[in-house]
């Protein structure tokens, strides 16, 4: 077992701190005449606010971007969570890594 040192705000148990996603209109998205919601097939990159300690000893670096299917944050209620601390200016989310489809550095 790893001891975390804490010299700055980390988050952990597999739970990623990101900005906060903010929804827009609803876009079709047109091909062969068939007309789709653009949010059932774009995954959305969003800012980590933090470095992240996963359960298996990893950190993923804050300012990484967490690529989540854009329907979930429409449609999920973990996604309906925003919150706020004197840690991090502005609103956030915390996303549990299960939902991120991959991840690209800043």
């Amino acid at each position: 077992m790893t001891i975390l040192e804490l010299n700055r705000p980390v988050s952990v148990n597999n739970k990623l701190v990101v900005e906060a996603y903010h929804k827009g209109d609803v876009v079709a998205d047109i091909k062969s005449g068939f007309a789709m919601a653009s949010q059932k097939v774009t995954v959305k990159g969003l800012t980590l606010l933090m470095d992240a300690q996963l359960n298996d000893g990893k950190v993923i670096p804050k300012g990484h971007k967490a690529y989540i299917k854009e329907n979930d944050l429409h449609s999920a209620p973990w996604a309906k969570g925003i919150f706020k601390t004197d840690l991090i200016e502005g609103n956030f989310m915390i996303v549990d890594l299960v939902h991120v489809e991959f991840f690209a550095p800043a």
